[in-house]
């Protein structure tokens, strides 16, 4: 599968393993537990320009592809995902600007706030509407003299602890007549509370608190895109998002897999025979190391879905489809796998040399049981099962 990438998409693919294995398995658990921002993760990805990678070269990122993005986000999700999602937001919170925006915002905004190495969250959700329900939001943009008074809340703000820019999403209203939703930039200041960080089960790290912003007064040039013109920005951001966050999904399963079949070849069961020789486990793995292999074909292939199912490609600006090759039936799966289990699972490590594999120690992963709640692998194939299936 590897061998679809570019030399210089494997040299961000091995950049990105080396970050995972030196940096992240270092502090692994650490934010988590203390329900923070990983700082010191942040201030080693930016030594190692790891951060905002997908920006424009001009606005302070490194313009790489989706692709890029695909492989390198993966790697890091393998090791620690709720860091790899902390990351990746900055991508996502300015997407409105780098659709819409002007190129004065666009350098105000993104490349100002790159150059100080500051963060940005996009402010979508509250919590007295549902997250998909987005046409129904009550955080409101009265037009005044001098620009814009928004009032409202916001809740599950991705890295909202840490920014010190949001991307506003609000009713707009223009002599109290509702002109539709808009997006606005709005520094952190007066006016602007920030809670502290959710208390959630997992993905402590990724902060996610509630953003209260009452009769903030910004100027019409915060104003991202027409009055009224969200809806199309909104889609998409959403798009980008999504495409983004599949590589830490599936990061997640590959780890689980690293975890599990260790675990599987050691636990014995009646009559003192390891799980791995259990038929019914060799194909419920397979079946997951082939969904693994199948999965990430879309981001190698270079693209993301749109919102018509289609493949959208990137080539010199021009916007291409690519028909990807067919999935092999699930039966011819099942007996590929079933060999391969047999034979120990040989899983991708970061050298993703050809027929080279790395294998973990449960226990430098997740520490003592009597700490841990719930055993390591366990808990990582309910992450894998749970990435295939949403």
């Amino acid at each position: 599968m590897w061998d679809r990438l570019t030399p210089e998409e494997r040299t961000w693919k091995e950049k990105a393993a080396e970050f995972a294995d030196t940096v992240l398995r270092k502090h692994l658990r650490e934010y988590d537990e203390r329900n923070c921002f990983p700082e010191k993760i942040h201030e080693a990805a930016h030594d190692a320009g790891l951060m905002n990678i997908a920006i424009p070269k001009e606005f302070g990122g490194h313009g790489v592809s989706q692709k890029i993005i695909a492989v390198a986000g993966e790697e890091l999700a393998t090791v620690c995902s709720p860091s790899a999602f902390t990351m990746g937001f900055n991508h996502g919170s300015l997407q409105p600007i780098l659709v819409a925006g002007t190129e004065a915002q666009k350098n105000i905004f993104v490349k100002d706030l790159l150059d100080r190495r500051g963060y940005a969250s996009i402010c979508l959700s509250e919590p007295d509407s549902a997250g998909s329900n987005l046409m129904a939001i009550r955080t409101r943009a009265d037009r005044t003299a001098d620009g814009w008074r928004i009032t409202g809340e916001k809740c599950m703000v991705g890295n909202g602890c840490r920014s010190e820019l949001f991307l506003v999403l609000a009713d707009t209203f223009v002599d109290g007549r509702r002109s539709g939703l808009s997006f606005f930039a709005v520094p952190r200041g007066e006016g602007v509370t920030v809670s502290p960080n959710t208390d959630k089960i997992g993905f402590r790290c990724l902060t996610t608190p509630s953003i209260s912003f009452r009769e903030v007064g910004v100027p019409d040039d915060h104003r991202i895109g027409e009055v009224g013109g969200a809806e199309e920005i909104l889609l998409q951001t959403l798009d980008y998002i999504r495409f983004g966050g599949t590589p830490v999904i599936l990061g997640i399963t590959v780890g689980a897999l690293r975890d599990i079949v260790p675990f599987l070849e050691t636990r014995k069961v009646f009559p003192d025979e390891p799980l791995i020789q259990k038929s019914h486990i060799q194909l419920q793995l397979g079946d997951l190391y082939s969904e693994v292999r199948n999965n990430p074909r879309d981001a190698l292939a270079g693209g993301r879905p749109s919102r018509r199912g289609k493949a959208l490609f990137h080539r010199d600006g021009d916007l291409e489809t690519e028909r990807l090759p067919p999935r092999r039936p699930r039966d011819e799966r099942n007996r590929a796998n079933v060999r391969l289990v047999r034979h120990r699972q040989r899983l991708p490590g970061p050298e993703e040399g050809p027929g080279r594999a790395r294998h973990h120690d449960l226990r430098g992963n997740h520490g003592d049981p009597a700490v841990e709640p719930f055993p390591g692998p366990a808990r990582f194939a309910r992450q894998g099962w749970m990435a295939l299936t949403w």
